[in-house]
């Protein structure tokens, strides 16, 4: 994605405004919302836009690592900690020094490791892993969660004092279904990029596409979206693409009613396609997209292949 805000609707610019508003300051962030909305670039436009700017933007991702390798990355550790540590390295804190540190899915972090992470933030100081030594530190702290972290709270699976630690100023980034018309802007975007990138021309989306688009749910927001789109383009046969080379994640193309409004929409009707196309398998989707290439170009094997980038005998053994 780019390193700047794309769209025009009111949903987007009440979040410029409140990014806007912590830009200036070093007061911690705490940015929620659903997966693939954008957080990460959301916390980069605050550092990138801040006093920090020509400092370090370091980002650790706590759901991506067990509790022992996130405090070592968090904190550093000196030689022989433990084992396997041959030499010393320092942590996400030191790295961030007068920088900004991202702490995304803070929700997941273990609860011993919320009391030392406390701490830090508190103090302003850490010690690496088999060191008593303490470092100053001096980082910026945007934290980010899918989770509405004050029910985690509430369930005791979060410290009350950390969450208020973390979210002097919380901002929700707003779901893609919200956003109207951005959803086209930024296919657009990523239309070009993909168009850039490649070896064909596509010149953009037929108004059909576009209705689908509006009116699907989008689930896995902006980089669902991205990912429709890369789909759409390689699948494109012609200048333009049609709403039939769009898979919405696990839904299926062709379910686009007459009047153009998307059954994977908000309707009762949508909810139920998108729940049971959820349960779909990545084989059955390749087999479906396989499929459609096939009906467009009359079964013509050799087409569909050399049109998705495949062999023959991939196509045959994905038919399967």
């Amino acid at each position: 994605m780019p390193l700047r805000v794309i769209g025009k609707s009111p949903a987007l610019y009440s979040l410029y405004q409140q990014l806007k508003a912590v830009i200036d300051s070093s007061v911690p962030v705490l940015l929620e919302g659903e997966s693939g909305t954008g957080k990460e670039l959301a916390a980069r436009i605050i550092h990138y836009q801040s006093a920090r700017k020509d400092k370090p933007f370091v980002a650790i991702n706590c759901a991506a690592l067990p509790g022992t390798l996130i405090e070592s990355e968090l904190f550093g550790y000196e030689k022989g900690a433990f084992t396997g540590a041959e030499r010393g390295k320092p942590g996400k804190f030191e790295v961030a020094h007068q920088g900004t540190l991202f702490l995304d899915e803070i929700g997941e972090l273990p609860l011993d490791l919320q009391a030392k992470l406390l701490r830090a933030l508190q103090s302003g100081q850490i010690s690496r892993l088999g060191s008593n030594a303490v470092i100053n530190v001096d980082a910026r702290v945007i934290s980010a969660t899918n989770r509405k972290l004050i029910n985690e709270v509430a369930a005791h699976n979060f410290r009350e004092d950390l969450y208020y630690r973390l979210a002097v100023f919380p901002i929700t980034v707003p779901p893609l279904r919200e956003r109207g018309q951005d959803i086209i802007l930024l296919a657009e975007y990523f239309l070009r990029e993909e168009t850039a990138r490649g070896k064909k021309q596509v010149a953009g989306f037929s108004e059909q596409a576009k209705a689908s688009m509006l009116n699907y749910s989008w689930p896995g927001n902006i980089r669902e979206l991205e990912n429709a789109v890369k789909r759409a383009y390689l699948l494109c046969a012609g200048r333009t693409i049609e709403h039939t080379d769009l898979l919405f994640g696990n839904l299926l193309p062709g379910s686009v009613t007459s009047t153009g409004s998307a059954t994977g929409g908000s309707g009762p009707g949508g909810k139920k396609i998108a729940d049971g196309a959820a349960q779909q398998t990545l084989q059955e989707i390749e087999r479906a997209v396989i499929k459609e290439r096939l009906k467009y170009f009359n079964n013509n094997i050799s087409q569909t292949a050399k049109s998705l980038g495949l062999t023959r005998a991939t196509v045959y053994k994905k038919l399967k």
